[in-house]
Parts: C-alpha cells; sequence; structure tokens
C-alpha cells in the first residue's frame, strides 16, 4: 500500500511537469500563422486600395481607361476584404474549438504573470471593426457601381458625339459644303471644350451652344438632318449625364470607408503585435524549460541505458514504417508519371510566352513611336491647317497669308516630314511583321496539340517535327544549329499529339545535353512498312553501362533535382504503344542519335490494346 501512494507522488512531479509544458508548447505555438500574416496583408492592402479608387474616379475622363481602373480596383478591394474576412473566421471563429480555448486560457495564464504586457484589443472589439468596414464597404460597392454606370453612359453619349460629328463633318466636306462643315465643326468643339470644364454648363449655356447647329439644320439634306437633330439630341443628354456622374462621382469621394479601413487596420496590427510578441516571451521561457527536461531525460537515459525495450519497439516500428514508405513509392510514382507530363507542359508553355512576347514587345514600341511620329507630324501641320480654314473661310488678308506661309516654312522640314512618314510605313510593316509571327506560333501550337482533331489520324512526321522546332525555338536560339535532312516520307496512321510529345521530350533532350550550344540534326526517311526519324545531337553523350538502362522509369545521368528519370521512359511507353521501337547509339563526349522507327499502319493487336 505504501509503495503505491510513493508510486503515485512520484508521478505528481511528472505530471505537473507535463502540464506546464502542454501550457508553454500551447502559448508558443501561434496557430494559423498563415491566417494571420494574410488578414494583416489584405487589410493594409484594402486601404491602400480604396483611396487610390476614389482618387482615379476623381479624374473624370471620357475614355474607357478611368472606368476600367476604378472597376478593377473595386475587384482588387472586394477580394482584400473578402480575404480578411475569411483569415478573421479562421483566427476568431464565431464558436471556437476546445484546442483554440484552452490556448486562450494558457495565455490569459501566460500574460498575467507579466504586468508590462501590452493589452490585446477583444474580441468584441475586433468584430466591431470588422462589422463597421464591412457595413462600409457595401455601401461603397454601391457608390462605385454607379458611378460606373454613370461613367459608361457618358463616356458613351461622349464617343457618338465625337464619331457622329466626325463623320457628318466629313460628308460635308466631301459635298463642298465647307460653310455647314465649319459651323458644324465648330459648335460641337465648343460645346466637348465646354463640357469637358469643371463645372456643368447652365441651360442658357447649353441653348445658346447647340443654337448654331439647329438652325443649320435646314440648310442640310433631307437624309442629314436627322442625323444632325440625333446629334443635337445626344449634346442635350450629355449635360444631364455629366450632372448624374459629378453627383456619383461625390458620393463616391465621401464615402467614409478609407477612413474605416485605416481604422481596422490599427485594431488588426495591434492584435498582430500582441499576438507575436506573447509568442515570443513564450518560446524564450520554453526554451530554458526545455534545457531543464533534457538534463532530466539524460539522467533518466543513464539509469535505462541496459534496457532493450525501446530497441525492440523501435525495431517494430521501422518495419511499420517500411512498409507504408513501400506504398507510398508505389502510389508515387504514377504520380511521377503524370508530374513529368505536366512538366513537359509546363516547358511547352513558358515558350509560348516567351515566343509571344518578343513580337508582341516591338509591336507596342513601334505603335508608340508611331503614335509620337503623328503628333509630331500634326504639330507641323498646324501652320497649314491654319492656312486652309482662313482659306476656306474666305477672310484671309495678304499679311495673314504672309505670315503664316512664313511660320509653315519654318515649322515643316520636307526632308524631315518624308523621313516621319517613311518611317511610319516601316514601323507599319514591322508591325505586321510581329503579328504574323504570332499568329504563325498560335497556329503552330494548335496544330502540334491537334485537340480539335481525331485522337488517331494520318499524320506527316515532318509536319510534327517543323511544330516541335517552332514550339521549342526559344530554347534552340542561343547556339543551337539545327540541320533538316527530310527525305519524302509517307504519312503514318498514329496519336499525333502523343507523337508530338515523343518529339519534343527528344529535342529538350538533346538541347539539354549539348547545354545550349552544338548541331541538332534531324532526319526522315521511309523503307518497306515503315518510317524512321532521326534525332542526332554532338553532346556529351552517354556513358556505355549506362545505355541499357536510360529507358528505366526514374534513371537519369543529370544532376540532382534536374530530372525525374521519366521523359524517355514515356518516349518508349507511347513508341511501344505505337508498335515502334527505339534505337540509341552514342559516344562519350561526342553525342548521340536516337532513331524512332514507326510503322505506316499500327498492327491489329497494339490497336485493339
Amino acid at each position: 500500500m505504501s509503495s503505491r501512494i510513493g508510486t503515485y507522488l512520484a508521478l505528481v512531479p511528472v505530471l505537473l511537469a507535463a502540464l506546464v509544458l502542454a501550457g508553454l508548447l500551447l502559448v508558443s505555438t501561434q496557430p494559423g500563422d498563415e491566417a494571420l500574416r494574410r488578414l494583416d496583408q489584405s487589410v493594409r492592402q484594402a486601404a491602400e486600395i480604396a483611396p487610390r479608387i476614389v482618387d482615379t474616379a476623381a479624374f473624370m475622363e471620357p475614355d474607357a481607361a478611368a472606368r476600367v481602373a476604378v472597376s478593377r480596383g473595386h475587384e482588387a478591394l472586394a477580394q482584400r476584404l473578402d480575404r480578411a474576412n475569411s483569415a478573421f473566421e479562421i483566427l476568431e471563429p464565431v464558436e471556437p474549438g476546445l484546442h483554440q480555448r484552452l490556448r486562450q486560457l494558457a495565455v490569459n495564464a501566460f500574460n498575467s504573470i507579466d504586468p508590462t504586457a501590452a493589452e490585446r484589443p477583444s474580441r468584441a472589439e475586433l468584430r466591431s471593426e470588422f462589422a463597421v468596414a464591412n457595413a462600409g464597404a457595401a455601401t461603397f460597392a454601391v457608390r462605385t457601381d454607379n458611378y460606373l454606370s454613370a461613367h459608361q453612359r457618358w463616356s458613351g453619349t461622349y464617343e457618338f458625339i465625337v464619331a457622329e460629328s466626325r463623320g457628318l463633318v466629313g460628308e460635308l466636306r466631301r459635298e463642298r459644303a465647307d460653310g455647314a462643315a465649319d459651323v458644324l465643326f465648330n459648335g460641337v468643339e465648343q460645346f466637348l471644350e465646354r463640357s469637358r470644364l469643371p463645372f456643368v454648363p447652365s441651360g442658357a449655356e447649353i441653348d445658346a451652344l447647340l443654337a448654331p447647329l439647329r438652325n443649320l439644320a435646314d440648310d442640310l439634306a433631307p437624309e442629314q438632318r436627322p442625323r444632325l437633330l440625333a446629334l443635337i439630341d445626344a449634346m442635350a443628354q450629355l449635360v444631364g449625364q455629366q450632372w448624374a456622374l459629378r453627383s456619383a462621382m461625390t458620393e463616391l469621394e465621401a464615402s467614409p470607408l478609407p477612413g474605416l479601413l485605416d481604422a481596422l487596420r490599427e485594431v488588426v496590427s495591434a492584435d498582430m503585435v500582441h499576438r507575436l510578441s506573447t509568442v515570443a516571451d513564450a518560446r524564450v521561457v520554453l526554451n530554458v524549460y526545455t534545457g531543464l527536461l533534457l538534463l532530466v531525460l539524460v539522467y533518466f537515459g543513464l539509469r535505462l541505458r541496459g534496457s532493450y525495450r525501446a530497441l525492440n519497439e523501435s525495431h517494430e516500428q521501422l518495419e511499420v514504417r517500411v512498409a507504408e514508405r513501400t506504398r507510398d513509392l508505389q502510389e508515387s510514382q504514377v504520380q511521377l508519371v503524370q508530374a513529368e507530363k505536366m512538366s513537359s507542359l509546363g516547358q511547352l508553355v513558358a515558350g509560348v510566352m516567351h515566343e509571344i512576347n518578343t513580337p508582341l514587345m516591338y509591336v507596342q514600341s513601334n505603335v508608340v513611336t508611331t503614335a509620337e511620329n503623328l503628333e509630331e507630324l500634326l504639330g507641323q501641320l498646324q501652320p497649314a491647317m491654319a492656312l486652309a480654314r482662313g482659306v476656306h473661310q474666305g477672310h484671309i488678308d495678304r499679311v495673314t497669308l504672309r505670315e503664316l506661309l512664313t511660320e509653315l516654312g519654318r515649322v515643316l522640314k520636307p526632308q524631315a516630314f518624308a523621313e516621319s512618314v517613311e518611317e511610319i510605313r516601316q514601323l507599319s510593316n514591322d508591325s505586321l511583321d510581329g503579328l504574323g509571327q504570332i499568329a504563325d506560333l498560335v497556329q503552330s501550337l494548335k496544330d502540334f496539340s491537334r485537340m480539335d482533331r481525331a485522337d488517331e489520324e494520318r499524320f506527316d512526321v515532318r509536319e510534327g517535327l517543323e511544330k516541335t522546332l517552332t514550339i521549342t525555338r526559344h530554347s534552340l536560339k542561343n547556339g543551337v544549329e539545327v540541320v533538316r535532312d527530310y527525305a519524302d516520307v509517307p504519312p503514318i496512321y498514329c496519336a499525333p499529339s502523343k507523337i508530338n510529345q515523343v518529339f519534343m521530350n527528344l529535342v529538350n533532350n538533346a538541347v539539354q545535353a549539348m547545354e545550349g550550344r552544338g548541331t541538332l540534326t534531324l532526319s526522315t526517311r521511309a523503307r518497306e512498312g515503315w518510317v524512321d526519324v532521326v534525332v542526332a545531337d554532338t553532346g556529351c553523350g552517354i556513358a556505355p553501362e549506362h545505355l541499357d538502362r536510360i529507358m528505366d522509369p526514374f534513371f537519369t545521368t543529370k544532376p540532382v533535382g534536374q530530372g525525374t528519370g521519366l521523359g524517355l521512359s514515356i518516349v518508349h511507353q507511347i513508341v511501344e504503344e505505337h508498335g515502334g521501337h527505339l534505337d540509341v547509339t552514342s559516344t562519350l563526349g561526342e553525342g548521340t542519335t536516337i532513331t524512332l522507327s514507326l510503322p505506316l499502319l499500327r498492327a491489329p493487336a497494339v490497336e485493339a490494346a
């Protein structure tokens, strides 16, 4: 009886030590570290995005750029707030679980030891701040939608006025009705300039601006009058739409959401600082406590050194782990095969992106340069346009004519003008060439994948090789010379997408073996019932002792981390599915030659399989 009581008493310190350790572990481990970082980051980003939306809306322009910027900013703000709310619910659930309750008790007990510990914002305060911010965000979303709708109506009317007035003025110019064209052009320009001012014109100002256009209606042809009247109605509507847009913009600017998000950010930052400081302090104590426990464990370890029970138990656990790892390895083989296929797809996509980006960048550059040249030419032609307007209006005198001609001679340089025009023509041709390259690459990618065709069909291996070279062109640029030795071969019956994958794996292996520099030779030849495709490189070659194993799954001669050993294994599998075979010859330091032989017609047994 006494020995049993002594045993129980000996267990009391152990239980107390385990209880203290469990408390320290609960305090020193921050649950939801990712959620905590996501919460702080999302709130900070939302607080930065909201003022930018308001500032962007303040710059009212008739084009769609401001509307698109506000819309994208609104979407980004909504996404950040959704992420913040989701992270907050992870950290502060409405109904916390047992582990969270225990941790909160441990944190409270730990912080009660240090009277100088910073006070953490209460859960009620955090939830209140989130509720206020979410309500403000809902109101802000309504106001943003109102602004976008008003801006779309206003910009649509504005663009209609510009396009319709230009078209009508052009018709009048062609009909030699220059007087009516000038009245229409000047009237629309004055109205548009007036509409771009920071304040909306009054009714009297609108009538004054539209009166010359209404008087012009009687001087137009019958088929042109409805267009003019529709243009006048649109100009009158633009004023009301401008009122609505400015009202929506004012409501958006008056939104309290930026201030609410700043307040929320401060509360979240304070909570995050409190959490992290508590964890940091607890980890220091835990390290000291762990050191003491280690000393105790060393003492007991010396006393139990002669025991073999732990060794036996470890041996049994090791056997269980080996069995588990064996099962995991078998499952991983299937996953690695799929990963190799996805890796090839990733390389394909990366190459296509690189090849599209290059012509796209210089097309964009050419467009910008063309626009700048056009602006410069327009500036040089301003005196000529002033002279033309004076001639059309019929009130130019000799002095003015002389001044305009002098200014035109000073500004307009014939040689520079001709050079600018020639540059614009060359830039346009270059842009067309770039767009043609993009179109060719997209068509090559489509033909390479054959996603819109039957699984099996007649296929020209030369076409597949060319599409493969186009798709992998990014890896052939830095010093790989491609030699084509194509003999006439008949089409074979196969799955084109799989054969294209074989070609891509073989070409990529050859380029990697050459480390980006060397000669890649592609050959085709026909023999009775077969088509041979030869891929030869001048790379590092394969050691003789490795030649018999290069088709084995997971075998690779590449450095660790640079290959899975599945590329040629997948190639071998696809070739066997088509009833073909591979022949590999290699000389170390000189290169490798792989001959792919495919039958013209797949054997019935293979097709059935």
